[in-house]
């Protein structure tokens, strides 16, 4: 998952083409805008950091919910579905306003509600990435999110390691992390943040899913009742006969 990029639409499909020859697939939120234009009156292919993308081996496509709140066209926003064998999940990728920014809490809160809004609309496990600019158990729906059994990876990370998640910003604070459905928690087997250098400010935080080869749903086809076993009478037939008789 990739949050604050600064692709424009330009950019975003040059960059998928580039990744498809790599038998990688992607989606990508709204477009962020371009940031100027260049000498020669084209736009420019950055614009303000503030846009979110997914990048996957496995087949993957945008959520066909449909919204009309203001959020679901945010450049900060993106829900898809991911199909990893026999195995399906909701992947929402967020990037949260900073806290200097004017009513942030309120924005990043307001974010979170409509993400899980969308999620619950489809019945799927689901796990919500990105830079969440701020430790997720202040956000209003964490308690709720707790009580139902999701854990963050900071959470995993204590449980598998017993030490805390290394920070992920500048040596300090741990915006970049994960929220993980109950379903999914069990196969969480790794929790990581890679070293410094491989971007500007933020350390990318790996972690590993592994599912059993069956899925983790039993699939059910259930059959017709036999006639017998409805209670018809013969009245009944005799009525349904002459109703489909007219």
């Amino acid at each position: 998952a990739m949050a604050e990029t600064a692709a424009t639409d330009a950019t975003q499909r040059h960059f998928a083409n580039n990744l498809r020859k790599e038998s990688c697939h992607t989606c990508w939120s709204v477009p962020v805008l371009p940031a100027k234009t260049t000498v020669t009156s084209q736009p420019h292919t950055r614009g303000k950091a503030s846009g979110v993308g997914l990048i996957s081996k496995f087949p993957i496509r945008l959520s066909r919910n449909t919204s009309e709140d203001p959020f679901v066209l945010s450049s900060r926003y993106l829900h898809c579905v991911v199909k990893a064998g026999p195995v399906q999940i909701q992947v929402v990728t967020l990037y949260c306003k900073t806290a200097s920014a004017n009513g942030a809490a309120r924005y990043n809160n307001g974010l979170l509600n409509f993400a899980l809004e969308q999620i619950n609309k489809i019945a799927l496990p689901y796990i919500i990435l990105g830079d969440f600019n701020c430790p997720i158990p202040s956000l209003e729906a964490w308690p709720h999110l707790e009580h139902l059994g999701c854990q963050h990876l900071g959470q995993i990370h204590s449980r598998i390691y017993g030490a805390p998640m290394e920070p992920t910003c500048m040596g300090s604070t741990t915006p970049d992390n994960g929220i993980i459905s109950p379903e999914l928690v069990q196969y969480v087997q790794k929790v990581a943040v890679l070293p410094d250098g491989i971007f500007a400010t933020h350390r990318p935080v790996l972690f590993k899913l592994t599912f059993p080869h069956e899925g983790l749903f039993k699939e059910i086809i259930r059959t017709p009742k036999e006639i017998v076993q409805l209670g018809l009478e013969k009245s009944d037939l005799n009525a349904a006969h002459y109703l489909t008789k007219d």
